[in-house]
């Protein structure tokens, strides 16, 4: 049982569970840690700033759409914009389906809030875009 409220450890090994009440910050660390946003079509998500630099993935968002009156095809655009920085994942179609993927940089420091729009005509989209950030 150690109980501290100060000092320094070296080469510890944690051999169960740990809880972590406060912040940890760690210099290095060995393997993946990815957080997930989720923002919602014709809404917004908003990412807190942090102290290091990130990398923000769209990895897929897809339009489907259907054939109507006529035999004409469904389609429409989508995008994902981040605030700033811009557009990002842009695409479209006029033949039933598409999809769209991208990435951005954040730099430290800086939050960033993210919109996820449609414009369809006899047409679906993704309904919540998945954003995977990545300390760079």
């Amino acid at each position: 049982n150690i109980n501290a409220y100060s000092g320094t450890l070296s080469n510890v090994h944690i051999l169960e569970n740990c809880q972590i009440d406060g912040t940890i910050s760690a210099t290095k660390i060995i393997g993946d840690i990815v957080k997930a946003v989720l923002i919602p079509l014709y809404g917004s998500a908003y990412i807190p700033p942090e102290n290091f630099e990130r990398e923000l993935v769209i990895p897929c968002v897809g339009i489907n759409g259907w054939t109507f009156k006529g035999g004409r095809w469904g389609g429409g655009s989508a995008s994902v914009t981040a605030n700033p920085g811009g557009t990002f994942v842009s695409f479209s179609t006029a033949s039933l389906s598409a999809t769209g993927s991208g990435q951005i940089h954040i730099p430290s420091g800086q939050a960033v809030t993210l919109t996820y729009n449609a414009d369809l005509d006899h047409a679906s989209a993704t309904q919540t875009a998945i954003g995977l950030i990545i300390k760079s």
